[in-house]
């Protein structure tokens, strides 16, 4: 009995340490005494987070942890005011450099709209070839070039130049042959792409998804994919022929006719594919009001039943539960609000009432939200007797909206301050910058969050909000 007793418990020695597959340290004194914790994103639509492992720095400045992973995966932790990530491969160990502590201050953890700094961690003596620092020589060769050529290739859509680019990256880097970064590679060359001259989803949908692997872990498969088919079927909905999907989801509620479906839409039976894409779907159906909750869940609980595909079940599972605990944020009444102006003249939502709003929370020097804003000029021109455009910056400093303002005297619209109104945070339950907001010419909210204007906002306010509601 006692030699059986011995053999089990060698196996479970055995299985655990298998487990323990990635192993992290490294020495910070300026974290002496704190807690440093791992985690890592469970799925790649609803992004809920696992736990990996924790560890208490001892007085040294020494902290080790260790998790099991079964593919290259973005791990990360919270540190003062920084979310630092580096990219873990099974069966590794890392010499983690964390960055200088930066403590965040009491406002900031008061504040309900601070955002971490994202950082890469630096690994001491990495190999040439390891991922981290292929990802890293990556994107200091394209940010730059996009930082100072967004508006040339994103909006005139100049081919040429985008070429050239992906040229001199794809030579840089074929040469490696990291699979994760070979498949990073891929789909990043893709998304220029497609985010420039190549807009045609079923082009890009056939050469670079059907019939290949779903890579769930790797983040820039996941990039293209989240952007290609967000809001998809809203998109097919507003079509002609796509009115189908309405019926699809409030009617049949199965997941299955909604398949058989999207197999003609996009004229492909990988059926892996289409799976995954019906989970995007149903996930972001979600903040659609012509798509009902309770028939979203009974279509996702079809899915979860037939589903073959671990993955997808989970994926299934954690939408169901992000609608159940999902707060109701359409066709409820907005929160007024009475706010500063760059000439510190209070103006009030209520002054628009007999308008459409569409509220937006931005920051003054964010270059997420500076993207926008040509196109919000022209959207406020264009329909200035219907729609009023809002944006509220949450710099709590009034002088930086003075200065914007004095900087861009050709936006038409009104620009207001948060100032120390920071409840309106939560109430529009603003999780991350720039949020956009509709709200109807009676104060009802019809979308939060709505369409941002590069997601064709204004085929959506013309099609969906104007025509129904005349």
């Amino acid at each position: 009995m006692l030699k059986y007793k011995l053999i089990i418990l060698l196996i479970i020695i055995s299985l655990f340490a298998k487990s323990q597959n990635v192993s992290v340290f490294g020495n910070a004194k300026d974290y002496k005494n704190k807690t440093i914790v791992f985690y890592k994103y469970n799925n790649p639509i609803t992004k809920d987070i696992d736990k990996l492992d924790s560890s208490i720095v001892d007085n040294n400045g020494n902290f080790k942890l260790s998790f099991n992973l079964n593919r290259t995966t973005q791990v990360f932790t919270n540190i003062g005011i920084y979310k630092a990530y580096f990219f873990a491969e099974p069966y590794k160990k890392y010499n983690i450099i964390l960055p200088p502590l930066v403590e965040k201050k009491l406002k900031d953890s008061l504040n309900p709209y601070f955002r971490p700094f994202l950082i890469n961690i630096g690994i001491k003596n990495p190999a040439k070839d390891d991922v981290n620092v292929l990802i890293q020589k990556f994107n200091n060769i394209l940010n730059p070039y996009l930082n100072l050529n967004f508006y040339k290739i994103f909006r005139l859509r100049e081919k040429s130049d985008i070429d050239s680019m992906i040229n001199v990256l794809d030579t840089t880097f074929n040469k490696y042959n990291n699979n994760y970064f070979k498949n990073y590679l891929y789909y990043k060359i893709a998304y220029l792409k497609f985010f420039s001259y190549k807009r045609d989803y079923k082009y890009i949908t056939h050469y670079y998804f059907v019939n290949k692997p779903i890579l769930y872990n790797n983040i820039a498969y996941m990039d293209l994919f989240n952007n290609m088919y967000r809001n998809y079927f809203t998109d097919i909905g507003h079509s002609v022929k796509g009115k189908y999907i309405y019926s699809n989801v409030n009617l049949s509620k199965s997941s299955n006719v909604i398949m058989r479906s999207l197999s003609k839409e996009i004229i492909t039976d990988d059926t892996t594919l289409l799976e995954f894409i019906t989970l995007k779907g149903l996930h972001d159906a979600i903040y659609d009001n012509d798509f009902k909750k309770r028939f979203i869940v009974q279509a996702l609980d079809t899915l979860i039943i037939q589903s073959k595909i671990k993955e997808h079940k989970i994926i299934a599972k954690k939408i169901k539960k992000k609608i159940i605990n999902i707060k109701p944020t359409q066709n409820i009444n907005s929160f007024d609000f009475s706010l500063q102006n760059s000439d510190s003249a209070y103006i009030s939502l209520k002054d628009f009432r007999g308008k459409y709003i569409y509220l937006n929370f931005m920051y003054s020097k964010a270059y997420s939200c500076m993207k926008d804003f040509s196109l919000l000029k022209t959207l406020q021109k264009k329909y200035n007797d219907k729609l009023q455009i809002i944006t509220i910056f949450l710099d709590t400093d009034l002088k930086k909206l003075r200065e914007f303002k004095s900087k861009n005297k050709t936006l038409n619209w009104t620009f207001l301050n948060i100032g120390e109104n920071k409840k309106l945070i939560n109430e529009y339950n603003v999780l991350a910058y720039p949020t956009y907001i509709l709200i109807d010419p009676y104060g009802k909210i019809i979308a939060n969050p709505a369409r941002t204007p590069t997601e064709y906002f204004e085929r959506y306010f013309v099609t969906k909000v104007l025509r129904r509601r005349q």
